[in-house]
């Protein structure tokens, strides 16, 4: 199980490599001058506006955006192994582009394959895990995906440490083809998830599949129970007594979903609860974390703060993981979310009395309550939320709406900081308390 989990998170790894591997070498890559640098085949750098910088960083939860919409169909039709195969192809494609931009739009497409790669590892990682876990693992390996987010962004902000030159920025962003090339290779180990099989018909397989997760393990009330909820009832005509295993399940789509109170209100926690996961500003910080500090720390240490935001994140991120099972999904939400209103208050208030030591410490809070709720559990809830025959379905609409979210916050968020100036975080506190209510009346606990 351990080694699939690895497996699978290598694509959710790159998603946060991708996020956060622009955010340091912004300077290099906009802002050198091409007479500076010997003639070359590559240019050394390409200059843009601004807007066009925030521009080509959004286009990644555009793309993002684009695959969630198809990556649950994509996940029920070629199941959920040959799926996270296939992604790697966005991924290459993505990295060959960035890393041999000779122009801007060229780098603009290659953030948008790279968004198209993001945008399906969310729902496929979030799937694949959630089906070979465990019961009494569930939550542990449901937070894995964000685990390896955040541990993307970590790496690739230290690299870009040591690789914020001409060209050492070309070589960061070619690395997000390394790990796909591993998972590729991995994944030939690597089993098909028993409760696709079994949506599939394909019921004899599903037992192996299982057999192989849990080694040395009495398999047969577990596959009692997915049979129950992945297989297609009998019907009431004679071949009742079939074994309707041997049937592919009917997959419910968002009308069937709506007509189903508890599946439609399933859906809609889900999708509010993604909503927020963005609109509480976390890449306000992911993406422009070094040009904020900058103003405080100056451009060198600014680099060094943004590595230490990242370590912060999934520090947190990993205590997470360990008591989710235990404390519960609703208690963390609610602390992360109204963690994350003080920090986003404490921001504007130290920004405005210019205290750089209570802005840099409230931004670690900010983040570090992120990696407690917000940033972990929604992937984890959307299969706790949803019925089996509605999940394919659910996680390609919170994807969609969260990539969607995450754009507007990545492409709006440089224009917001101008008009607004230290009151910028302002809208993340209403957003983030807005969230905290939501989940203390609304959202059930799903331990």
């Amino acid at each position: 199980i351990a080694f699939s989990v690895f497996t699978a998170a290598l694509s959710t790894f790159i998603t946060g490599f991708n996020a956060g591997s622009p955010n340091t070498p912004q300077r290099v890559i906009v802002g050198c001058n091409p007479e500076d640098y010997p003639p070359s085949i590559l240019p050394p750098c390409l200059p843009m506006t601004p807007i066009v910088w925030g521009f080509t960083l959004a286009i990644f939860a555009l793309g993002s955006l684009v695959a969630g919409l198809g990556a649950g169909s994509i996940i029920d039709y070629f199941g959920r192994k040959k799926a996270l195969w296939l992604n790697n192809i966005n991924i290459i494609i993505a990295g060959i582009l960035m890393c041999t931009s000779t122009s801007v739009p060229q780098l603009i497409l290659g953030r948008f394959f790279a968004g198209l790669g993001a945008g399906s590892a969310s729902v496929f990682v979030a799937v694949y895990n959630s089906e070979i876990a465990p019961l009494r693992y569930k939550g542990m390996i449901g937070t894995m995906a964000q685990i390896s987010v955040v541990s993307g962004v970590l790496v690739a902000q230290g690299l870009s440490l040591v690789l914020t030159y001409v060209p050492g920025w070309r070589i960061l962003f070619s690395l997000t083809a390394v790990p796909c090339l591993l998972q590729t290779v991995l994944l030939l180990f690597c089993t098909e998830t028993p409760a696709w099989l079994l949506t599939q018909g394909r019921k004899n397989e599903a037992r192996s599949a299982l057999h192989a997760l849990r080694e040395g393990h009495n398999i047969e009330r577990e596959f009692d129970m997915l049979c129950l909820k992945n297989c297609s009832p009998p019907s009431n005509t004679a071949d009742e007594k079939i074994n309707t295993a041997t049937r592919p399940v009917k997959k419910m789509g968002i009308k069937d979903i709506l007509k189903e109170s508890e599946a439609r209100r399933g859906l809609l926690n889900a999708l509010v609860i993604h909503m927020f996961q963005q609109l509480c500003g976390i890449n306000a910080v992911v993406y422009y974390s070094t040009s904020i500090f900058q103003s405080v720390l100056g451009s060198k240490n600014s680099g060094i703060f943004t590595l230490l935001v990242a370590v912060t994140n999934i520090t947190v991120s990993l205590l997470s993981t360990i008591t989710v099972d235990r404390v519960g999904r609703k208690p963390l939400m609610l602390v992360s979310s109204f963690g994350m209103c003080l920090a986003s208050i404490l921001i504007v208030v130290a920004t405005i009395a210019r205290v750089n030591v209570m802005v840099m410490i409230s931004v670690m809070l900010f983040v570090g309550c992120f990696g407690t709720g917000l940033g972990p559990l929604p992937w984890l809830l959307v299969p706790e939320l949803l019925p089996p025959a509605a999940l394919g379905t659910g996680a390609s609409l919170c994807s969609a709406i969260n990539w969607f979210c995450n754009f507007i916050i990545g492409f709006v968020f440089p224009t917001v900081r101008l008009f607004l100036g230290n009151w910028a975080f302002l809208p993340f506190a209403i957003s983030t308390g807005c969230c905290a209510l939501y989940v203390l009346f609304f959202v059930p606990e799903t331990k």
